[in-house]
């Protein structure tokens, strides 16, 4: 191959590359729950009305379902790892598609965890390439939402986004963004409750 032709076939494989890039869709997956099954648990310690102790342990999807009380203390220990993953098969398959299909700008996860390491391993350890990982710290559904328009704001060239979760108000918080950037950016917004 001559030096011209092999000048076109670089230019080519760079505007393929630069073209993924640029898609106008991101796909924003959820990690417990929606990736994959751990035994990761959230420890609540609260007193009854006699001032005994009680503690309960909570997987993610209880945890986001649960009221919290006044004196609750809450121990996150357990989401500093992935402890003994299971992949949700589907889901995987989902967001290796979308790696594939959108580039790897335009995938990323979005978590109520603190620390993105043991995600990040646990990719790596899936073969998964190194996708942003965005580790909130809170399980607030608008925290989520927060951190999707923070995103579409940052990036002119997108105009769609799908969240996939396994909390229903995280996904509701997320399909407000609609109404919340109406007149500002218009972003077809769309949301899946996974069930696992």
């Amino acid at each position: 191959m001559n030096d011209i032709a092999l000048q076109v076939l670089s230019r080519l494989l760079v505007e393929a590359i630069e073209q993924r890039s640029r898609s106008s869709e991101v796909h924003v997956f959820d990690f417990d729950d929606t990736l994959v099954k751990t035994k990761s648990k959230v420890h609540v310690t609260s007193h009854d009305n006699m001032g005994n102790e009680i503690k309960k342990s909570l997987n993610p999807k209880e945890y986001a379902q649960y009221k919290r009380q006044a004196n609750d203390a809450f121990d996150y220990s357990d989401f500093e790892d992935v402890i003994e993953p299971e992949p949700i098969q589907p889901m995987m398959l989902n967001l290796r598609k979308s790696i594939q299909n959108l580039g790897i700008n335009n995938v990323f996860i979005l978590t109520a965890r603190s620390n993105p390491m043991p995600i990040r391993m646990f990719l790596n350890a899936q073969g998964i390439p190194e996708i942003r990982i965005f580790a909130i710290g809170s399980s607030a559904p608008e925290a989520k939402a927060n951190v999707i328009k923070k995103e579409l704001m940052s990036r002119s060239n997108i105009n769609g986004v799908t969240f996939y979760d396994d909390v229903a108000k995280n996904a509701a918080a997320v399909r407000a963004l609609r109404d919340n950037l109406r007149g500002i950016k218009n972003v077809n917004i769309k949301t899946i409750v996974v069930r696992s």
